[in-house]
């Protein structure tokens, strides 16, 4: 049942949907990721679906890199971008294990990606290459942005799981120029950072598959 003010997207994945990220610039487009293994991009004032493309394993995270390309990764290990108006795609790299988060940090126009090989990467839109790499305790969970108190940049954050605790790693942009190690638990006060330990998703054993409807329903 919906509300008055909502509506079911028509075309909706097959499976349960992992993410769904609004275009950067007008909220008339929206990006979905599905256990599928599919990207879908959705008209949502006309009630369609753009364009759909596919991964070779369920695609766990997407992201807007601009409001012309997505970037997506999974369960295939494989991070791609695509190019939502030719509907070319491109593979940029690997991860050794699942890719959990991908974001973009427009701050130092990079895209960061986090996985279950215990490191997060940092990539290069415009070539696009690898940037970086950091190695964490464990699988990555989550990944987000947190702006900085009287400083014009931004942090990235990530968290993991490691015997039931959930540490914080906190990267600035100096640490993104020149790949050093992340300053871990470092300032998580100042940053307000301590909800994104409290935040953490629970973690998903790679072998489970989530039980879900045959009709998955996507709702705006």
């Amino acid at each position: 049942m919906t509300g008055s003010n909502e509506f079911k997207l028509n075309q909706p994945p097959e499976d349960g949907i992992s993410s769904v990220k609004f275009s950067p610039n007008t909220s008339q487009f929206l990006l979905v990721s599905s256990w599928d293994t599919s990207v879908r991009l959705y008209d949502v004032p006309a009630n369609s679906m753009r364009l759909k493309y596919q991964h070779t394993g369920a695609v766990l995270d997407c992201a807007f890199y601009d409001p012309t390309h997505a970037w997506s990764g999974g369960l295939d290990h494989q991070l791609k971008m695509h190019d939502l108006n030719t509907d070319q795609e491109n593979l940029v790299g690997t991860h050794d294990a699942p890719i959990r988060c991908v974001e973009y940090c427009p701050e130092v126009n990079v895209m960061v990606t986090g996985s279950w090989d215990q490191t997060v990467k940092l990539w290069d839109p415009r070539t696009p290459c690898n940037a970086g790499t950091f190695s964490q305790p464990e699988k990555l969970l989550n990944l987000g942005r947190r702006a900085r108190a009287r400083i014009p940049l931004q942090s990235i954050v990530s968290a993991s799981a490691l015997r039931g605790l959930h540490p914080v790693s906190v990267w600035g942009q100096a640490d993104c120029g020149h790949g050093g190690p992340p300053s871990a638990g470092v300032g998580l006060a100042e940053h307000g950072l301590c909800a994104a330990a409290e935040g953490v998703q629970p973690e998903v054993p790679d072998s489970l598959h989530p039980s879900l409807p045959e009709q998955a329903g996507l709702c705006v």
